[in-house]
């Protein structure tokens, strides 16, 4: 069984992080408690609880407002994956190639490069 009061070193553990960790990011948002031990404060089981608690809360509000604003509030899979609508995912129309996609207009002038690199004669060393 668990204490209700705990020392930093236990609150540090029961968090599941190190003591500078609980003491930097975690024991400034909480009530010590430094009336029962004279030589150090300990910490409320149930205050640690409660700010985790909170810590989540916001944690899932903060990612829902990311989401909604990535996505532009399209709704995901329930694995997370987006559910893309039919117009961001177009096929292509020409069927299936491979390679890299680039437009005619670049392919004619890659083809007529190629051509006259073709036809220059090598020098010989």
């Amino acid at each position: 069984m668990q204490p209700r009061l705990m020392k930093i070193a236990q609150a540090a553990a029961y968090c599941g992080c190190s003591v500078t960790h609980f003491r930097k990011n975690i024991a400034p948002y909480l009530p010590a408690q430094n009336w029962l031990f004279e030589n150090g404060a300990v910490y409320d089981k149930q205050d640690i609880d409660k700010y985790i608690d909170d810590k989540k809360v916001d944690h899932l509000a903060n990612t829902q407002k990311k989401i909604k604003n990535t996505t532009g509030g399209k709704r995901l899979s329930r694995k997370g994956n987006y559910k893309w609508s039919q117009k961001d995912c177009q096929d292509s129309l020409s069927g299936t190639v491979s390679g890299t996609s680039i437009n005619n207009t670049e392919a004619e002038q890659f083809a007529e490069v190629l051509t006259q690199v073709r036809r220059k004669k090598r020098k010989l060393s």
